[in-house]
């Protein structure tokens, strides 16, 4: 708490030509008061809320099964086994025709979007192909 401003000292200013200003310097008078104020008693009373506790289980990614050849007839991989705390999350199959240039300068590579597709293009035909920026967008067969 705070009252009216107590006079502190008195500042006496002269200058050069001789004359003076006096100046009289206050201070706040703050003081401490103390309060206090009636709390109830507590009881402790245990409260009483519906509390919920879960688990979520999720199927993480292991490992891929992968099976590769170079002919027309592919299978699914069969060399990995499956025990009861894991799963299959499904099956995707690809599959790639790779295309070399004549003079052996460069290469590039096709993706078929099913098996007939693929067994249209034979083991060492030939084909005149449209590419941008190294992606294939048109193919036509040539006869030899």
């Amino acid at each position: 708490m705070c009252g009216p401003d107590v006079y502190d000292y008195t500042e006496v200013v002269t200058y050069d030509d001789g004359t003076t200003d006096t100046i009289d310097h206050y201070k706040p008078d703050c003081w401490d008061e103390p309060r206090t104020r009636q709390v109830p008693n507590m009881v402790d009373q245990p409260v009483y809320e519906t509390w919920y506790t879960y688990m979520q289980w999720e199927w993480v990614f292991i490992r891929s099964a992968v099976a590769t050849g170079s002919n027309y007839d592919p299978y699914w991989p069969t060399d990995y086994r499956i025990d009861d705390t894991h799963r299959e999350s499904g099956r995707e199959m690809s599959f790639s025709v790779y295309f070399d240039e004549l003079d052996g300068d460069g290469n590039f590579t096709y993706h078929p979007n099913s098996l007939d597709e693929l067994k249209t293009f034979n083991i060492n035909s030939m084909w005149q192909i449209t590419h941008s920026g190294g992606i294939v967008t048109e193919i036509e067969r040539i006869e030899r």
